[in-house]
């Protein structure tokens, strides 16, 4: 008894106590340190958004002494990495053809935006998911526009290029294949092992000196030859087929702080300096969102920014002087005349982000509540971009039980119509529910409170951490009505999207 209770305060002592806000700020030295946004060829280096999925990548770190562990492990893993890497120079072989079709469809144009053939994004006849009108609105003003979609399926590749083109046919859409040219994974292997080589001699510099940096640089390694590393260098490399014909091409490109904004915009502004880039700010931004701060913060050359309100122009501003912000508001506003007060139904409206593990977790929140509350309709909402999984989906089916639980099917202006609160973490409907009469309910794990997209204002909404919490707020809650200092606070996060802003560019 004794002995255990020694091995579990050693294991207790060798413990880090480390924030995801720490691991990032210690993944942005190192990238200062090394000094090349090259760097950020490598996904690792850079956290987007803290969400569990993009942590559970820097568990290790939590440890005290995890170098040798880290080094141990890195062979298998760094064998495991270069065989995938082998793969893609095969596959890219096999599936070259994919690039018959791209080769008709690079041509000299004015602006490209890069988009991602996704979810209702492939099969919308109407409008870009992530840039609405905008390609439409510069075609009408003879401006000849490309989007690019960045390919998430290995296989379909003619059906989804099909689909994509047949949504407007004066706007030129180019799918990319899913692999690099076969000549080109020569070269993506030389830059990513000259990377490679640098980052292992940095962390063996800071072994002793900086055990946090040493660690996570050490994790890093098998991620330069990681396919997250090879989109980013395919996507550079099609991006580059385009400034070449037009080297002073405006790009727009999403802006969320992802490892392969800073890497595009760090190549292209030495290589291509006459190209103008804008960044499109689509969705809501969170305290956690640490890749666009960091970004921000490292801007060097005058950066157009364009957003969804006035909060994240002035939130942005705040970050850096080094831009310049536009608001162009965004096409998920609504201005719809909701009454939910007089509907009979009394539903909780459950809406995960887009991924498998977030979705499984407040589905699980969706079954707690369905099992010990049966005054109120559960209703589970599915993110229209999520890719299912077989355990998630056969989780849903056996869901079916419960009488008051029910999969979603309707708009999501129904869906906050028949509802009286809204349990969201990072995704938009949380902004989305203050149009309605619904109230927001942000929920969360203890560590995850920088996920909320209410976060300007956060005490003036619920916020729980756990089921129980839920329960008592669903069976404690009374309706109120509507309060209109929500509304204004939407519009300040959402206005109507107005594309006569894009004249000014």
């Amino acid at each position: 008894m004794i002995k255990s209770k020694k091995v579990y305060l050693l294991l207790q002592n060798n413990l880090m106590n480390i924030s995801n806000r720490d691991i990032a700020d210690n993944l942005e030295e190192i990238f200062i340190e090394l000094n090349d946004s090259e760097f950020l060829i490598n996904p690792f280096l850079r956290i987007s958004k803290a969400t569990p999925e993009q942590m559970q990548n820097y568990r290790t770190v939590t440890y005290r002494f995890p170098r040798l562990i880290s080094l141990l492990c890195l062979t298998p893993l760094l064998i495991s990495s270069i065989l995938n890497l082998l793969s893609f120079c095969l596959l890219s072989v096999i599936f070259s053809y994919q690039y018959l079709n791209w080769k008709s469809r690079v041509g000299k144009v004015q602006n490209i935006f890069l988009s991602h053939a996704i979810g209702e994004n492939i099969t919308t006849r109407k409008g870009d998911q992530f840039f609405a009108l905008m390609p439409e609105y510069f075609y009408k003003r003879g401006i000849n526009s490309t989007i690019i979609y960045t390919n998430h399926n290995k296989f379909k590749y003619l059906k989804i290029r099909n689909q994509l083109s047949a949504k407007n046919q004066n706007i030129n859409s180019c799918l990319i294949p899913k692999f690099l040219k076969p000549k080109e994974n020569l070269e993506f292997i030389v830059k990513t092992f000259h990377l490679f080589f640098i980052c292992l001699i940095f962390s063996i510099s800071k072994f002793q000196s900086d055990p946090k940096k040493s660690t996570l640089s050490i994790m890093a390694l098998p991620h330069f030859f990681s396919r997250g590393s090879y989109n980013n260098y395919l996507l550079l490399k099609r991006i580059m087929d385009h400034c070449i014909l037009n080297p002073k091409i405006n790009i727009f490109l999403t802006f969320e702080g992802h490892s392969y904004e800073h890497y595009l915009i760090g190549h292209l502004n030495k290589s291509q300096p006459k190209t103008r880039i804008i960044l499109y700010q689509h969705s809501p931004i969170v305290l956690d969102h640490f890749g666009i701060v960091y970004f921000l913060r490292s801007s060097v050359k005058n950066m157009k920014i364009l957003t969804t309100g006035i909060l994240y122009q002035k939130y942005f501003e705040s970050i850096s002087k080094n831009i310049t912000c536009q608001v162009v508001g965004s096409n998920k506003v609504s201005f719809s005349n909701y009454n939910s007060m007089v509907s009979k139904k009394k539903s909780i409206l459950i809406t995960p982000e887009g991924t498998s593990k977030t979705t499984y977790s407040f589905f699980k929140l969706a079954k707690f509540l369905a099992k010990h509350d049966s005054k109120h309709e559960i209703v589970f909402r599915l993110h229209p971009n999520l890719r299912r999984n077989l355990f998630l989906t056969f989780s849903i089916f056996i869901s079916r039980k419960q009488k008051n639980l029910t999969i979603s099917s309707n708009t999501l202006n129904k869906d906050l119509e028949n509802s009286i609160l809204v349990f969201y973490r990072s995704s938009a409907v949380g902004v989305q529910t203050l149009i309605s009469d619904a109230s927001p309910v942000f929920y969360s794990e203890s560590n995850q409170k920088g996920l909320n997209v209410l976060w300007f204002y956060a005490q003036r909404f619920y916020s729980i951490n756990n089921y129980s919490e839920a329960l008592n707020l669903i069976q404690t809650w009374k309706p109120k009505v509507a309060n209109i200092e929500n509304k204004i606070l939407y519009r300040k996060m959402l206005t109507k999207i107005q594309y006569s802003v894009l004249d000014k560019l």
